[in-house]
Order: structure tokens, then C-alpha cells, then sequence
């Protein structure tokens, strides 16, 4: 891409997000002037942005919500919820395209007929429609079935179209919109310029009643034709009018076309059909027409349909979306769930290709990683660059010195430790210079959240509010990019089963709506991410029951574990409190993830839950991952480094503190029994001869488990730059990586998660 492109690239992403932030406000909050008239310079910027890199689908959908968003401003409607899921889907489209721009520097084939679709859906709310139809578009299918139009100008033209020869051609059909004529289109001589058009019929969308009334100036045609052409050449030559215009592809000639009224061919395209055919019988039903038989016949047909094409990950979709429809009485959710099944019957393939834009998307994205930075932190380093390069002319000089005979040992001595004084501070401050370079925001993470919480809520029929605090602390960039799929996954669970119903809760003595919390802050050296909400809770019976149930721990063992204990065993593997699998969540992967992802950079993972009150997950990781503290200790003739996010304390254990279990020895560590293993015999050292008198562990917490270490001494303490294992050494998981001592030594620093048993 160009330099223009990638600007506009990185600038329509941040105009989306802040749109996407400014609607779930307005939903919440209602529609300030401020508010609306920064939304307003969004969509603006996005339109005219899209028209100078010749985007004309983008800037028809946008100009289209423009016109809604001026309604808003004028009073003339409110920020429902119906007027903002229109403009979030309108939202959604446009990121998709910028996407599609940031790969292959244009928009898909059919971004004009889905730029219609969202534009006829936006006009639909100023005329006090519903808009249903054109939020949750069936899309016509691509393959051996069409849609009745070009069926008929196909079979109508056959003769023509044989004589052709062509295994190349498209059908179209051109709606101008009724003012063209003002905006200088010609719409017969545009279609007309369609290169080997093969047929083509005009034909009128409004009759006037008589001829009084015939208003010369306003456009009522539409025009279809047939093409022996490519689907590219069509699209240049209608390129400014994308959004009133739909191409379809059809066969060679030899081949029969059926119209979507008279299906014949695969199992894919039998199934396209039916699942059509119900969305098109739920446009526009009202509850009072017969709509809790329709939603149930449409949703068994449509379900068998899919399920006799092979596609059973969308059935239970189909099925979740028709009980949402009869809960809320509205056909939206089923018509969403029944328009993505169509396009993935339409294009059996298509799942795997948006894989694969997805995986090409992310390497693109590797390769080309890059920060933001403010301007005065560069300006610090470069000051500090410059310190740096007058203490190294002062080596300089005592080079000089030192060659020559004026300056005795002594004096030379004191000089170079002055220098080295001065340049070790310089080389602590340039160090923290750099790694701050890398911190940047939360916020960059959290402002993803409201828009899913509202989602979720919708979706589940329940009432959310999120609080986000503390949006501006700061964290190593690796760190904050990380954040998002825990956070995730917390918000999930407390969204679906963590917060109960308007009606449970209401009966419960509670606000109807619910609050989820997320904050942020700093603790000395830590950064903490807490996840809270005021749900119903987590019984430590209910998960005693379920424990004992899957047999995951013998009766002895769960009887000796306390509440607090009982409620972390959330996080094994494969568990979960879920009574029923949801679209959301309840397989038993959620909190196992959580877990895991955190520990892989140095985090922790806790969690505090009371009966009927909430719950609070409190993530904790280190504020900066390219510096790690750690603890040098000696065992087995070896000097080793242990992290010290996972050392809790350091004990010396007198003979009678130490007891035997079994063949295992442990002793009372703040009221709990913490067992005790040789560092060496884990790493198969030579152990150390017998210890006589007080013995030195080291006691670390590790994935839960507390465990106490024994060393043979302990040294200093370091902040140190972590280097992963290469190469040969790539494989040895018992370590974390290696660093220098000052003598140039290398130390070997632990991975206790591998090692601890």
C-alpha cells in the first residue's frame, strides 16, 4: 500500500472504535450534544475518507447513516436500541471492508449490494420502518441457483446467450436511486457501456396513476441485462454506482440455470433454498400474526434443512436464535442466525477462506508491528543518548591519560571509577528510557468491552451495565496485548451464568440491571486487572457436589479443602459450574484458559466469590516483562535463578519444625502444611551430604501449589534482562531462559511451573 492508504487505514480504525465506543454510550446514557456531534465528525471523516481512496460502497453505506445520525441530532428520533443495532451493523461492515482494504487494497465483490442492504435498512428507520429485511440481508447465492430475475432473462435470452459462446458471463440488475438525475448519471447510457451486453430490459418500479402526476426528473427504472463478460469488468464499469447495483455470475451457456422458486442440484443448494424461504415468511410478521407459529415452523425447517446439508454447527445456532426470537417477540435474532447460515450454504468454502484471511491478516500484521509513542518520551531518550556519548568521550581522555606517564595508578584507579559511576546511572536511565517506550494504556484493551457486554446482554435477554476504571494505567505492551482473551473469557461467564435474569434478580432484592466492574491499577511493581460483578455468586456446595459427581479429587481430599479452596478448583481443566452449553460459555475451558495464558508471562490469577453478592477476579502480572527480578540461589553445586513472582518467602527450619509424611517431610507454614522438596533431587543433581541443623527453603506458589524449595544457600537478589533458550537448548522446559552475571558468568533461571511436582 501506499502512504495515502496507510493512513487511511490507521485512521478509519480509530474513528471506528471511537464511534463504537460513542454509540454503546449514547444507548446507555442517552444522546448529548457533545456526544452526538463527535459521532457525527466520525461517520463524516469515514465517508470522506472513503471517497478520496475511491471507495464508493463504503461511502454510500456511510452517507446512509449520516442521514440517521442527523435525525438524531434534530430531535426527530431517539437513540433506540433498534436505531443504534443498525448503526453498530452498519459499523461492523465498514471495519470488515477497511480490513478487506488493508489486504488486497479493495473492497469484495459484493460490497455494493451489501452497502444497499445497509443504506435501505439506515432510510428504513426515517421512514419508521422496521428495517429488518435490510439489516439481516439474505444475500443471493452464488453456484447453480439464482434468483428469479436472472433465471428468467437467462431462459428469455437463451438463443442470444448460446450464440455468444462464452464461458464468461454475468447477468445484472441497475435500480438508480430517483435522484440520479441531479447527481449527472446517465442510467441507460451507463448500462449500455456493459461490454458484450447480450440482452437487456428496462423496465419501470413505479407507475404513476396518470400522466399528471409523472414527475419527469425522478428515476423509476430498472434495468437488467445479460454480459459476455468477466465479473471485474462489470464491476469498473458500474463503480461509481456500487451500492445500486447487484451482478450475479452465471455458467456457460450449456449449463441450466434454476431459479431459487425451483431448486434443483446439490444438498447445499436444496438447503439454501428452504432457510431463504423462512427468513422471507418471518419479514415483517408482528406478534399478533400467528408469529409464535411461524418463528417454531421456521426454525424446524430451517434446522432440517441444514442438518440434511451437513452443516450441523449452525442447527443449534438456529435453534438458540428461534427461543430468543419467541422470548423478545421480534424475528431479528432468527433472521441474523438464518442469514449466516445462507452464506455459508451459498459459499460452502467460505468458512475456510475467512480462515484463512484471518491467518494471512495476522501475519501481515506481525510483520508489521508498531507502536505509538509519545513525543517526550522519545525526546528524554534522546537526550539521555546524548549524555551517553559525552561519558564515552570522557573514556577517551583517560585513555590518553593512561598512555602517558603524568597520571599514577591511583589517580587513574579513582578516575575510571568516576567514569564508570557516571555510566552505569546513564545505562540504568537509557534502560528504563526503552522499556518505557513500551508501556502503553489498558485502555487500548478495555474500550473493546462495552460494545461486547451490550452484545452479550442483548443476546442472553438480561440487563449489564459496565463500569470501566482506571483505563489509563499503564503496562508492558506485550501484556496489554494479552489481555483481551482472558478478559474475555471473564466477561463471558459473568455476563451468562454469573448474573442472573431482570427477574431473578428483582426477586432476589436486586436493581433489575446488573453491574459488571472492570478496573485496573497499579500495585507496587504489579499490574492488577480485577473483574467484578454483583451476580448471584458461586456455591461452594454447588461445586462440591459437581467435584464429587466427576470424581475429580478422592471424598478425603475434598472434605479437607476449605470454601476458598473448593471455589479455586473453578479453574481445572475441563470443569465448569455451567448447568447447560451455551453459545457463550459453559464447556469448562473458560477459566482453565484464563489461567493458563496469564501464567505464560508471570501473571497470577485469584478469585473471591460470596452467595448471593458476586464475584471478583483479580488478575496480576508484572508491570514489565523485558525485566525480571529473581532470586540466585545455590543447590547441588550449581548457582540458579529463581523468579521472584513466585517466592513468597525465605524460612530457616529448625529440626523439630520439620515433619514426616508418609515418605515426604513438610512443616506449618501460616497454618497450612507446605511440603518440602530437595531443588537438586528435582533437578537430578549430586545432592548435598545430609543436613545437620537448620535447613534453608525457599517457599514459592506456583499454579496454586504452594511448595517449599531446599537450597543449600541463598545470594542476591537482581533485576535482570531474560534471554529465551535457542536453538539445542530450545527444548529444555525447565528453563526460563538464561542471563549474564556481573562476572560474565551465565546463570540458568527456572521455570518453576515445569519443575514444581
Amino acid at each position: 500500500m501506499n502512504d495515502l492508504h496507510i493512513q487511511f487505514v490507521a485512521e478509519a480504525r480509530e474513528l471506528i472504535q471511537q464511534a463504537n465506543d460513542d454509540l454503546v454510550a449514547a444507548e446507555r446514557e442517552g444522546v448529548s450534544e457533545e456526544r452526538i456531534d463527535r459521532l457525527f465528525r466520525a461517520f463524516h471523516t469515514l465517508k470522506g475518507s472513503a471517497g478520496v481512496v475511491s471507495l464508493p460502497a463504503m461511502e454510500s453505506a456511510l452517507h446512509a447513516a449520516e442521514d440517521v445520525l442527523a435525525a438524531l441530532q434534530q430531535g426527530k428520533m431517539g437513540a433506540t436500541v433498534r436505531v443504534i443495532d443498525q448503526l453498530l451493523v452498519c459499523l461492523d461492515k465498514v471495519e470488515g471492508w477497511v480490513d478487506d482494504f488493508s489486504l488486497r487494497e479493495a473492497l469484495p465483490g459484493d460490497s455494493g449490494v451489501a452497502a444497499r442492504e445497509i443504506a435501505h435498512g439506515l432510510r428504513a428507520l426515517l421512514e419508521g420502518g422496521s428495517g429488518l429485511a435490510s439489516v439481516y440481508p439474505i444475500k443471493p447465492p452464488t453456484g447453480s441457483v439464482f434468483p428469479d430475475w436472472a433465471a428468467r432473462l437467462n431462459e428469455s435470452h437463451g438463443a442470444v446467450a448460446s450464440a455468444a459462446r462464452s464461458s464468461d458471463r454475468v447477468a445484472f440488475s441497475y435500480e438508480p436511486r430517483t435522484e440520479c438525475f441531479f447527481d449527472g448519471d446517465d442510467p441507460l447510457a451507463l448500462a449500455r457501456q456493459a461490454p458484450g451486453l447480450l440482452a437487456l430490459t428496462i423496465e419501470m418500479t413505479r407507475k404513476p396513476e396518470n400522466l399528471e402526476n409523472f414527475d419527469p426528473y425522478s428515476c423509476s427504472l430498472r434495468l437488467r441485462g445479460v454480459c459476455a463478460a468477466t465479473r471485474a469488468e462489470l464491476v469498473a464499469i458500474f463503480r461509481l454506482v456500487p451500492d445500486q447495483v447487484n451482478i450475479i455470475d452465471l455458467p456457460d451457456a450449456s449449463a441450466p440455470v434454476t431459479s431459487a422458486s425451483g431448486v434443483t442440484g446439490d444438498d447445499h443448494s436444496l438447503a439454501l433454498a428452504v432457510v431463504e424461504e423462512q427468513a422471507q415468511l418471518l419479514r415483517g410478521i408482528a406478534a399478533e400474526q400467528g408469529f409464535a407459529g411461524r418463528v417454531g415452523s421456521a426454525v424446524r425447517c430451517a434446522a432440517g434443512a441444514v442438518r440434511f446439508s451437513g452443516r450441523e454447527e449452525f442447527v443449534e445456532a438456529i435453534q438458540r436464535a428461534g427461543a430468543r426470537a419467541l422470548a423478545d417477540a421480534t424475528a431479528t435474532p432468527l433472521l441474523a442466525a438464518l442469514n449466516e447460515a445462507a452464506v455459508m450454504l451459498a459459499s460452502p468454502d467460505a468458512s475456510e477462506k475467512k480462515d484463512q484471511a484471518r491467518s494471512h491478516q495476522s501475519g501481515a500484521g506481525m510483520r508489521g508491528r508498531s507502536l505509538r509513542i509519545d513525543e517526550g518520551r522519545i525526546d528524554a531518550l534522546i537526550d539521555l543518548a546524548g549524555e551517553l556519548l559525552v561519558a564515552t568521550h570522557g573514556f577517551a581522555h583517560l585513555a590518553g591519560q593512561a598512555e602517558g606517564s603524568n597520571l599514577d595508578t591511583r589517580a587513574l584507579a579513582r578516575s575510571i571509577r568516576e567514569r564508570k559511576d557516571g555510566l552505569e546511572r546513564l545505562t540504568t536511565q537509557i534502560h528504563g528510557a526503552v522499556l518505557q517506550l513500551r508501556m502503553m494504556p489498558v485502555a487500548q484493551v478495555f474500550r473493546s468491552f462495552p460494545r461486547a457486554v451490550r452484545d452479550l446482554a442483548q443476546q442472553l435477554g438480561k440487563d449489564v451495565r459496565l463500569v470501566v476504571q482506571g483505563e489509563t494505567t499503564e503496562a508492558d505492551k506485550t501484556i496489554v496485548d494479552m489481555l483481551f482473551e482472558p478478559l474475555m473469557h471473564l466477561i463471558r461467564n459473568a455476563t451468562d451464568h454469573g448474573i442472573e435474569t431482570p427477574a431473578e434478580r428483582i426477586a432476589a432484592g436486586k436493581p433489575a440491571s446488573a453491574t459488571i466492574t472492570m478496573r485496573a491499577l497499579q500495585a507496587g511493581d504489579r499490574l492488577v486487572v480485577e473483574v467484578r460483578d454483583d451476580g448471584r455468586g458461586i456455591d461452594p456446595a454447588l461445586i462440591r457436589r459437581q467435584v464429587r459427581e466427576k470424581a475429580l479429587l478422592p471424598e478425603a481430599d475434598l472434605a479437607a479443602l476449605s470454601d476458598d479452596q473448593v471455589v479455586s478448583l473453578i479453574f481445572a481443566a475441563g470443569f465448569s459450574t455451567a448447568a447447560r452449553v451455551s453459545a457463550v460459555s459453559g464447556r469448562g475451558v473458560g477459566m482453565d484458559a484464563v489461567r493458563a495464558s496469564i501464567e505464560q508471562v508471570g501473571g497470577r490469577v485469584s478469585l473471591k466469590s460470596g452467595v448471593g453478592t458476586g464475584t471478583q477476579v483479580s488478575l496480576d502480572f508484572p508491570m514489565n516483562i523485558a525485566l525480571l527480578r529473581i532470586m540466585v540461589v545455590e543447590s547441588g553445586g550449581q548457582i540458579l535463578g529463581i523468579p521472584m513472582d513466585a517466592v513468597r518467602e525465605t524460612v530457616r527450619l529448625k529440626p523439630d519444625q520439620i515433619t514426616r509424611i508418609k515418605r515426604n517431610e513438610g512443616f506449618v507454614f501460616h497454618e497450612k502444611v507446605v511440603p518440602i522438596c530437595s531443588l537438586a533431587e528435582l533437578l537430578e543433581l549430586p545432592s548435598s551430604e545430609a543436613a545437620v541443623g537448620d535447613r534453608l527453603v525457599v517457599v514459592t506458589e506456583v499454579g496454586g501449589r504452594t511448595t517449599a524449595l531446599e537450597v543449600d544457600a541463598i545470594n542476591e537478589r537482581l533485576e535482570v534482562v531474560l534471554k529465551p533458550m535457542h536453538r539445542l537448548l530450545s527444548s529444555a522446559r525447565t528453563y526460563a531462559g538464561t542471563t549474564l552475571l556481573g562476572d560474565g558468568a551465565v546463570l540458568l533461571v527456572l521455570d518453576l511451573r515445569e519443575i514444581v511436582p
